[in-house]
């Protein structure tokens, strides 16, 4: 029973020490929806707050248990001419959400519909999808026109509409994400479309015009799985078998020594001496037909006097 007691907690100290060596951050989904609030693009805000309703509701359909946290992080932005986050949360605490709630509030941004900041709302998606791409996923819904007209001195006053990116576009932010874009024009989709093949991120940014907006399937992310390059591959597998190696060193050096305890404690057990037997007084017997005389133990009792017959 103590053997396998101690080989248990051998295994125990190995089977950590492998985890150690091989654990990997947990991956997880960022997503950001981008909803365009601004007057240029009122044609097509109610189509957009419906698929992105139905959008999050997919998401929501998602299994979660209870002891994980962060699989997904969402984000909501308005894209208007001051964009900002209208709702945030995770997967669990969308499942609890209204659905009419973050509506609601983005509907009611209507003091900020007359221009449109696309290059501050997607610096402020980039800043929300920031993280290790290996173990981060990074996906970008976008409803708008992409109408870039920010705002000069006040929110309902602005610059003149610039149909492509401006120049400070963050284009670099978003080497890692999965984007797409819905219900863009498509002269303006036209402009976009060579924007990004000329920064080589067709691949990543995914563009739908009116047409194709329609029909197209929006699915939920998958649920994120990290990966891995081929250094770190080979490097794992390095500290898999130094792990494997120290496992069967424990595991054979721990026998050993209890085999060699066992051994030296069966030979102290045996030269030990053994305890002299302590000296016990045997009982005394009494004679029955002779009552208050003593017999000597392990003595035969004293013949009896016999009598001799006598003639009459």
């Amino acid at each position: 029973m103590r053997f396998n007691s101690r080989a248990a907690a051998l295994v125990a100290i190995a089977a950590a020490a492998i985890g150690c060596t091989t654990r990997v951050p947990k991956a997880f989904n960022r997503v950001v929806i981008l909803i365009d609030g601004s007057l240029s693009y009122r044609a097509r805000q109610g189509e957009a707050v419906d698929r992105a309703g139905r959008l999050l509701e997919s998401m929501s359909q998602q299994k979660v248990h209870r002891w994980e946290k962060d699989t997904e992080r969402i984000v909501l932005i308005a894209l208007d001419a001051v964009p900002g986050v209208i709702w945030e949360g995770s997967l669990r605490e969308l499942k609890g959400m209204e659905p009419a709630a973050w509506a609601t509030r983005f509907r009611a941004r209507a003091d900020y519909a007359r221009c449109t900041d696309v290059t501050s709302a997607f610096r402020l998606a980039a800043e929300n999808l920031e993280g290790d791409a290996r173990f981060v996923k990074k996906y970008l819904f976008a409803f708008s026109d992409m109408r870039h007209e920010p705002p000069t001195g006040g929110v309902a006053v602005c610059h003149a509409a610039l149909s492509g990116p401006s120049a400070e576009f963050p284009w670099e932010a978003f080497r890692d994400v999965s984007a797409s874009v819905f219900w863009m024009p498509p002269d303006q989709l036209l402009i976009w479309k060579r924007a990004t093949q000329a920064q080589r991120l067709e691949k990543s940014f995914r563009l739908f015009s009116d047409s194709e907006s329609g029909a197209a399937e929006i699915l939920p992310p998958p649920r994120a799985q990290a990966t891995q390059t081929g250094e770190e591959r080979l490097e794992n597998q390095g500290k898999i078998w130094s792990a494997v190696w120290l496992v069967a060193l424990l595991v054979v050096g721990g026998f050993v020594l209890l085999v060699a305890g066992s051994v030296l404690a069966g030979r102290l057990r045996a030269a030990r001496p053994r305890p002299a037997t302590p000296w016990r007084p045997l009982p005394i017997t009494v004679n029955r037909r002779q009552t208050g005389t003593a017999i000597p133990p392990r003595f035969d009792r004293p013949p009896l006097p016999t009598r001799r017959a006598t003639r009459a």
